[in-house]
């Protein structure tokens, strides 16, 4: 890795003087038994075509990205802004700095050889043309250059959060290549030579990195073997020169949690899932076994080409987002697979489903004209002029090959929220259409079949109109293919299918005019936004039923399920005081800004079995709903009050500052809440997506700016990885309401008064959101905010020594083992990445 002509600006030396030898530590012909593990959601990506070919691995640490290549690493850090005020989320990276590290006067070409494969399944999906697209990528736990000093490897594992590196003496056939005695080639200062940062200063275990994005810094080099004279710099023209002792045993620069809320035992496991960008958890699915299927979107760096700091804004060339898919073991949620899908543009899931197969079926949107597809899917082809065109993908049950990949969408905007799947393997989708001037060049509406509902798009050119699809098992056509709206703009946010095929979707309507049904329980629009809830025939030919559900303020549906009687259960958000309750509801009354909302719907749509208010006095918003087989919903979302309905001896019983999401339960009637918990950090936290396991276990999908989200011991991910969001992923224990569901009430249609108010606006999420924005970063740099967390209530986290799973030439079972640990980590010399104020 040496630099033979380094630049003479923006380079840093940094000299370290080995004066005694290393111990003998494991190498290739021992990892076996003693490899270090690595960090939860911590390892080694072999680059088998997928990135730049100048990488041979990569690995994603906390806030940062390091690349090995073959004569340097790069060390790719992203500066996130500070939250804009106490109550604010953390911001996007507005840029970052990419650092090229090498070691001048060592063996410029050294073997590069990973060691313990892991069992982690890694495939991506990555533009139209199958060449481009790689399954059961390698992971390892560690990778060294062989040789970088005679006798001497260069050792990189991750560790926790983070990475270390070590030079480690090496042995054949049993025999040291290194003794006791000084060795003459390490005598002399080990020469670290730094590119992209602009000046530096040593502190005792520190490299002090400056540069026009902020701060970094690189500890050194450390040992417990020694102890010589303090630091010393000397300049020498445009290099800086340390003469540095190491450090005594280094650090990881970890941070350990402490403080368990008194329901700690519900949490069966959490996880951060993601890298050094954004990254949403957007819908999560459960299959018979209790896996969960996570879906989303992240956010990333391409490999980089020039030393220094650069942009990230989403016009920039090197950051672009793919959806992705990850399942995780149903026991401790270790990442069984993970699978990233996209173009070269933006693309985001927003809706998951799985099948008794474990086959999934995402739908989302994407910007990339060179979308995934596949041969013979329904449409190949990028059709928008507009924001985007929505996909509907299915994945086989291991996440590495895909059963079918399609756009769906015409020349307007286009994007898909919600995904169901029968038992034949047909997939039912749903989202909303932008209209656009049929007069316009190349004009094609969103795809209709005839003897659908409504083939023709309803309104204005600008306005939306929903739409419910249903995709052959082949993906290769639509078996039916329809709008719903009217004359103002209406957008639906999720489906759930019945056992009969039939399709229940709800979201947000302007329109007066939307399609109802008579003796549905609301013909009449209530003012502002309503919800609207709608039942598909199975042959996507009439409606069932369609009703509005609302008062004179904002409301909108959210999320939709639908129980094995045909009883639909819907969650959302209500500024009205006087949105539709029942009497005997868990909560009749409007608690102050938002409220979620939970409205279970008769079978016929004519009644509300029950329907009640969720929510403090902040604004609190229901973004997900799920049902079991006892009648009770299951309701995940965000709330902003400290007085959040919860339950004694639920999980987390005090909010934990800024956004928290939540998760509760309400029994059958509707009448109590059965659960009820914060899950959160100081930061904000969002549930989008919940699934329902049995016995009374729901998975919470969403997204966390918080560094202390709650995680526990095994789980893929335990470290809040930076850039401002971490997908997270948790599972709860959520005991009772299980007594049987009464009778239910028929209530009179109300009619509220329409009164003027500001339509509620918010961000594109998994199960619904309107105004689905993408990340638009600032390219206003400031100083980065500091890796040691600002002080803030303490949450959960039960493992402090972090390890991850897996083993060599692990079988395709997907059941992983723990790594056995280093037995003697303290005679490494390690250097983790430290971020600074």
């Amino acid at each position: 890795m040496a630099r033979p002509h380094p630049q003479p600006h923006s380079v840093i030396w940094a000299f370290v003087l080995l004066a005694v030898c290393l111990p003998h530590l494991p190498t290739a012909a021992d990892a076996a038994d003693t490899a270090d593990a690595a960090g939860p959601g911590a390892f080694l990506v072999e680059n088998v075509g997928q990135f730049d070919a100048r990488a041979r691995f990569r690995l994603q640490a906390a806030g940062a990205t390091l690349w090995l290549a073959e004569d340097a690493l790069w060390l790719t850090l992203l500066h996130v802004p500070p939250p804009a005020g106490p109550t604010e989320r953390s911001a996007a990276p507005d840029g970052g700095l990419h650092l090229r590290l090498t070691f001048p006067g060592a063996n410029p070409a050294p073997r590069i050889e990973p060691f313990r494969r892991l069992r982690t399944h890694i495939s991506t999906f990555r533009g139209a043309e199958a060449s481009g697209w790689y399954t059961d990528i390698p992971v390892w736990a560690g990778v060294r250059y062989v040789d970088l000093y005679p006798g001497v490897d260069l050792e990189i594992v991750p560790a926790g959060r983070s990475w270390r590196w070590s030079l480690v003496p090496r042995s054949i056939e049993g025999q040291k290549l290194l003794t006791a005695a000084p060795d003459a080639s390490l005598g002399a200062p080990i020469r670290l030579q730094v590119e992209g940062a602009d000046d530096a200063i040593v502190t005792a275990q520190a490299l002090q990195l400056s540069s026009p994005v902020g701060e970094a810094a690189l500890p050194l080099l450390g040992s417990t073997l020694l102890g010589i004279a303090s630091p010393q710099v000397v300049a020498s023209g445009e290099a800086l020169e340390v003469i540095h002792p190491f450090a005594p045993g280094g650090t990881e620069g970890l941070t350990t949690m402490t403080g368990l809320p008194g329901g700690a035992g519900d949490l069966l496991y959490s996880s951060f899932l993601g890298g050094n960008q954004v990254d949403t958890g957007r819908a999560v699915a459960v299959d018979a076994a209790g896996n969960a299927y996570v879906t989303g979107e992240t956010w990333s760096t391409d490999f980089p080409t020039t030393p220094g700091a650069f942009d990230t804004s989403p016009s920039a060339p090197d950051v672009d987002s793919d959806a992705f898919v990850a399942k995780l073991a149903a026991d401790d949620g270790r990442l069984l697979y993970a699978t990233f899908i996209g173009g070269t543009g933006h693309d985001s899931s927003y809706a998951i489903a799985v099948d008794a197969a474990g086959n999934a079926y995402i739908t989302g949107e994407t910007q990339s004209e060179d979308f995934v597809t596949t041969p013979g899917a329904f449409d190949s082809t990028y059709s928008t002029v507009g924001w985007s065109d929505a996909f509907v993908v299915k994945l086989n049950a291991t996440g590495n090959a895909l059963g079918y990949a399609t756009y769906l969408g015409g020349s307007d905007t286009d994007i898909g929220y919600g995904i169901g799947v029968d038992d034949a393997g047909s997939a039912y989708v749903t989202g909303y259409t932008g209209f656009t001037d049929p007069a316009m060049a190349n004009y094609e509406p969103f795809p209709t079949t005839p003897g659908a509902f409504d083939e023709t798009h309803n309104g204005a050119v600008g306005d939306t109109d929903a739409f419910i699809v249903k995709l052959a098992p082949s993906g290769a056509t639509l078996l039916y293919g329809s709008l719903y709206g009217a004359g103002d703009r209406d957008e639906a946010y999720d489906l759930a299918v019945d056992a009969a095929g039939c399709v229940y979707v709800t979201g947000m309507t302007q329109s007066t005019d939307l399609p109802v049904t008579p003796g549905a329980y609301a013909t009449m629009h209530g003012g502002d936004d309503d919800v609207f809830v709608v039942k598909l025939a199975a042959d996507g030919a009439e409606l069932e039923y369609a009703t509005f559900l609302g008062g004179a303020e904002s409301d909108w549906g959210y999320g939709i399920a639908v129980d094995s009687a045909g009883c639909a259960y819907a969650t959302g958000f209500t500024a009205s005081p006087h949105y539709p309750t029942t009497p005997g509801a868990f909560d009749v009354t409007h608690n102050g800004e938002y409220d979620a909302l939970v409205t279970k719907i008769s079978a016929d749509g004519a009644a509300l079995i029950y329907s009640t208010f969720l929510g403090g006095t902040g604004a609190d918003k229901g973004r997900a709903i799920a049902v079991d087989a006892h009648g009770c919903a299951y309701v995940a979302g965000e709330t902003y009050s400290t007085d959040m309905p919860v339950v004694p001896g639920g999980y987390d019983t005090v909010a934990n500052g800024g956004k928290d999401a939540f998760v509760a339960k309400l029994n059958g009637a509707g009448s109590g809440l059965a659960y009820g918990s914060y899950l959160g950090g100081s930061d904000e936290d969002v549930a989008h997506g919940v699934a329902v396991g049995e016995p009374a276990t729901a998975v919470i999908a969403g997204e966390t700016g918080s560094y202390n989200y709650p995680t526990t011991a095994g789980a893929a991910d335990i470290g809040f990885n930076g850039g401002g969001r971490d997908a997270v992923v948790s599972r709860l224990a959520m005991p009772g309401g299980e007594e049987p569901t009464p009778t239910a009430t028929d209530i009179p249609t109300t009619t509220p008064t329409s009164t003027a108010t500001a339509t509620a606006t918010a961000t594109a999420t998994a199960t619904a959101t309107p105004s689905p924005t993408i990340p638009s970063p600032s390219p206003t740099m400031t100083l980065p905010a500091s890796d040691t967390p600002s002080p803030g209530p303490t949450v959960p986290s039960p493992s402090a020594t972090p390890t991850v799973r897996g083993e060599d030439d692990a079988p395709p079972d997907g059941t992983a083992t723990p790594i056995t640990p280093d037995p003697s980590p303290a005679t490494r010399c390690y250097v983790p990445l430290i971020l600074c104020p």
